[in-house]
């Protein structure tokens, strides 16, 4: 009964002291993290080496060992600044550690500001860990707490050591091991897909899913229009669009787009390999279009518009296809269909021109005049940097093209 009591009072002191740290962290009416510029090319290519490590760790419960260059935090807060309005995060690296924050809108005036920095000991092991809340620093005895209150929740011991065993910092990167507890996973998710888009109804993706399995079985249809149809034909509602959109995402892409749905089970329905399927004799612009429009569905237009752009960026590096604004106009248009799915707009046009089994209706044939192939130098000559004029313009010019759908000719254009 003591042994009890003495564990109800500990955690009402951490739960309290927790709340504490938290509203510290609430000040000004501004985030601590500064807005960033428009990400060039060569951000997006770190901030993508960023994410295929954090990929790699959120994939597996063992520690895995890799270098942090301070260019792939540099990509991260470009990218974040560009795709988010409600949340913002970097990163400096020095020759004794790491500070990494974060500001997270909370109210329309209010932000909540934290920071951690994590500093080398002269063992090489486990990292010093120093926490922030808006300019105040939290007390060694608080962050203590926190370790022993939080670290066992997500699967650790009460040491840091459990989650990042070895840390080593030099002048513009640092050398360390660590690991994502699958705990943190969805807390992670839940903070960067931060829209409207949830509520999923997992048993209709499932169904509609198998459906389009069976379809592709007994009838092979590389005519992505048609296999739209399909799924379009099952649905007659605006939550129907969303699993409709979700289960064609996991038969173009494969069943990873349900860890955005919310589906937590560590086995995925028929974990089959994404089926080869093309629009306009094209194999990548159905990709385009519904991934854009799930990352829409699921977080929100800026971030579907600007994952869109990222990818032609890329693109455009040494090693890549070149800049295409045919997949651009894919996936302006698909954001289109993600944002109509999230705020119900027009669900009954959107469903009847999904059913009409027509590639000029999904994306019309005079967006394959556009230019692509653009190696980086040619489009920033052209078109670039992004938000400037002549990008914005051009994104114009292909809204208007895309009006000339049925589809999408009364929904808002994604905003330049």
């Amino acid at each position: 009964m003591i042994g009890t009591a003495k564990y109800l009072f500990g955690l009402s002191v951490g739960l309290i002291a927790l709340l504490c740290f938290a509203a510290g962290a609430v000040i000004d009416r501004r985030p601590d993290v500064p807005r960033a510029p428009p990400p060039d090319a060569q951000e997006v290519r770190a901030a993508l080496g960023f994410g295929q490590m954090a990929l790699i760790l959120m994939g597996t419960s063992s520690p895995v060992s890799f270098t942090l260059p301070q260019a792939w935090l540099d990509g991260v807060h470009s990218l974040v600044s560009h795709g988010k309005d409600n949340l913002a995060m970097d990163g400096r690296i020095d020759g004794r550690g790491a500070v990494f924050r974060v500001s997270k809108r909370l109210t329309r005036h209010g932000w909540l500001n934290l920071a951690f920095r994590l500093e080398e000991t002269s063992a090489g092991g486990a990292p010093r860990l120093i926490l922030y809340a808006g300019g105040w620093r939290a007390p060694e005895w608080l962050t203590a707490a926190l370790l022993r209150m939080g670290l066992p929740l997500l699967g650790g011991s009460q040491e840091l050591e459990s989650l990042i065993p070895a840390f080593r910092a030099e002048d513009q990167t640092v050398q360390m091991t660590a690991r994502v507890p699958r705990a943190l996973v969805g807390g992670l998710q839940a903070v960067l897909g931060s829209g409207e888009g949830g509520g999923v109804d997992l048993e209709l993706v499932r169904a509609i899913y198998g459906e389009l399995l069976a379809g592709a079985v007994l009838e092979p249809e590389p005519d992505y229009a048609r296999i739209v149809r399909r799924a379009a034909m099952q649905v007659d509602s605006a939550e129907g669009l969303k699993a409709a959109l979700v289960a064609l995402t996991m038969f173009t892409d494969g069943p990873r787009v349900l860890r955005l749905a919310g589906d937590r089970t560590k086995t995925p329905p028929c974990a089959l390999t994404a089926f080869a399927t093309r629009l306009h004799g094209r194999a990548d612009t159905p990709k385009h279009w519904v991934l854009s429009a799930a990352l829409t569905m699921f977080m929100d237009e800026k971030t579907g518009r600007a994952i869109g752009l990222w990818k032609e960026l890329d693109d455009s590096l040494p090693g890549g296809s070149g800049f295409s604004f045919v997949d651009l106009a894919a996936d302006m248009a698909g954001v289109r269909i993600g944002k109509a799915a999230r705020d119900g707009t027009d669900i009954d046009k959107v469903i009847a021109g999904l059913r009409s089994g027509r590639p000029e209706i999904i994306l019309p044939s005079a967006v394959l005049q556009l230019p692509e192939a653009l190696p980086h130098h040619q489009w920033k000559r052209r078109y670039g940097p992004l938000e400037e004029r002549r990008m914005m313009r051009q994104e114009r010019l292909i809204g208007n093209l895309l009006d000339r759908s049925p589809l999408y000719s009364r929904l808002p254009p994604s905003r330049p």
